[in-house]
């Protein structure tokens, strides 16, 4: 998935960006698997598989939320761009929650249920029809909450920050408050509104998806490949092809 020339020629200040975000791109092509296949016997302990699994559907997903964007650009739909890249922090998130459980386990800080337990809610998780007796053990994770691990992940106050701004921003632009309804509208300052009845992507639209969600990218492929670096050191791993 490529940005169109028509997009490139609208924004022609944008080139380098319009480049980073299209070798994320590749980054995502280069890592995608089509089959993650079990150990023909039980491994010693399943953290191995269970991880993997977890890390390729995020992959997966971070994929076609990345295309999605794209798409979404090209087409002129700020909404569904503003959306793709919110999602995309909590992707993020949950790769850098699990990539912080993995480093307290492997040096010692937890014990192997704690992880095993975070590993099922963040495979598992969900929040529709939970009963209430599984809630420790499939209740998705808030999405702040993963958020947050992507912004503390690489300990660094100004990185902490920017991430929290980001997602708090683009998140402003996904629910139905005032930015997110200003979408093809233009306030005069003699208070008139006037609604523009084509879709359109401004020059601001396009400054925020990348000011805001172009740092995601460079989180997630950073904490997904520490994942697998931890998993193949310490853990017995399926066949992944």
């Amino acid at each position: 998935m490529n940005f169109s020339h028509d997009v490139r020629q609208k924004f022609p200040e944008r080139q380098g960006r319009f480049d980073a975000l299209e070798t994320f791109v590749q980054q995502y092509d280069d890592r995608f698997k089509r089959r993650c296949i079990p150990a023909a016997t039980k491994p010693q302990r399943l953290i191995g598989h269970r991880a993997a699994n977890l890390l390729l559907t995020s992959l997966s997903r971070a994929r076609l939320l990345t295309a999605t964007a794209i798409h979404c650009i090209n087409g002129s739909l700020a909404p569904g761009m503003y959306l793709a890249a919110r999602a995309h922090w909590e992707m993020t998130g949950l790769v850098a929650h699990l990539l912080t459980a993995l480093r307290r386990f492997y040096g010692g800080e937890i014990p192997e249920v704690e992880v095993e337990k975070t590993l099922k809610r963040l495979f598992m998780g969900r929040r529709w029809e939970v009963a209430e007796i599984l809630n420790e053990d499939i209740l998705a994770i808030n999405a702040l909450t993963l958020v947050g691990s992507a912004a503390t992940l690489l300990r660094h106050d100004v990185v902490e920050q920017h991430v929290r701004t980001c997602y708090d921003f683009l998140s402003e632009h996904c629910h139905p408050n005032l930015l997110g309804r200003l979408a093809g509208v233009t306030l005069s300052k003699n208070l008139q509104t006037d609604f523009d009845p084509n879709v359109t992507l401004t020059k601001d639209d396009i400054n925020v998806f990348f000011s805001h969600g172009l740092a995601s990218h460079g989180i997630f492929i950073y904490a997904y490949d520490e994942c697998f670096r931890l998993l193949y050191e310490h853990e017995e791993m399926p066949t992944i092809e």
